[in-house]
């Protein structure tokens, strides 16, 4: 009977020993399973945001066309997203409409309303390792002009643009823009503050 309580003890003693050492953090095993966790852990970090979505408005402060008409500066809106290539390459596409203003056409009065749409390559280029960043865009637009007086008028150009941006957190960014489309009847001019965030 001693000899087979000792084998038992022992029996038992060895499994709980090994059980332990499995489920100890410090083990082979448990040492494995820690690295997997964090390893993919890194990855799911390390997985890039390619996409983003915004909101932004501003001004537009100059809009003409083939039968010179002449605007007030009105305020406009509207929203935009993308998609990163890389850090600094990506494709974009927004649509943007203004708010009723001023405008004379000759010797006719009356209010207008200008819509713009558009797809375009923007690069992004980091300034001195800093938050901040310089942006271009370049791309096929279009614009829609409602008028009260006159019949609409709508045309498709060429887009670039010019600004700033920064980058409030790993998410989020700030950006200044001035766009100008050039096309056969249709210029427009505008100024817009935009926030987007990456996903």
């Amino acid at each position: 009977m001693n000899r087979k309580k000792i084998v038992i003890i022992s029996i038992a003693s060895i499994f709980l020993s090994v059980s332990a050492q499995a489920s100890s953090p410090l083990s082979s095993k448990g040492l494995a399973k820690l690295w997997q966790k964090k390893t993919t852990k890194q990855k799911k970090q390390a997985q890039p945001k390619n996409t983003y979505i915004g909101i932004k408005g501003g001004q537009v402060f100059e809009v003409t066309d083939n039968k010179n008409i002449h605007t007030n500066e009105s305020l406009n809106y509207g929203l935009y997203g993308g998609y990163r290539f890389n850090d600094k390459v990506a494709l974009e596409i927004d649509y943007t409409l203004s708010q009723k203003a001023g405008s004379t056409q000759g010797n006719k009065k009356g209010d207008y309303k200008v819509s713009n749409y558009g797809s375009y390559l923007v690069y992004r280029y980091p300034l001195a390792q800093t938050s901040i960043y310089a942006k271009g865009k370049l791309g096929v637009g279009g614009a829609e002009i409602d008028k009260t007086f006159a019949p609409s008028l709508d045309d498709v150009g060429v887009v670039a643009g010019l600004g700033f941006g920064w980058q409030a957190s790993d998410n989020t960014h700030l950006e200044f823009e001035v766009n100008a489309l050039r096309s056969e009847m249709i210029d427009t001019n505008a100024l817009t503050l935009g926030m987007q965030y990456q996903f």
